[in-house]
């Protein structure tokens, strides 16, 4: 899964709801692999992208205000890999 800073999701809080939900259940083999994503936002008078540093959006090359959150606003599911089962299920 990718996290983004402004998804409102805690990294560290979903690895340990996900360690729950696994438990020593059917899915104790499972994983998760969360990648934290930068924050990066285009500026829209420039075209420039950046990082803001203590959440300021003004664009460094042009110090313009109106910019756009290009990555690091959601939480992606990036990929599912899935082993075959090898009860119960025809092949």
């Amino acid at each position: 899964m990718q996290v983004g800073p402004l998804s409102g999701v805690e990294p560290v809080q979903l690895a340990s709801a996900w360690r729950q939900l696994c438990g020593p259940a059917a899915l104790e083999e499972a994983q998760l692999e969360i990648e934290e994503v930068a924050l990066e936002v285009r500026c829209q008078q420039c075209q420039g992208v950046f990082r803001p540093e203590s959440f300021s959006f003004r664009c460094p090359a042009c110090d313009s205000t109106q910019t756009e959150v290009v990555a690091g606003e959601g939480v992606i599911l990036d990929n599912i890999l899935l082993d075959e089962l090898q009860q119960g299920v025809p092949q």
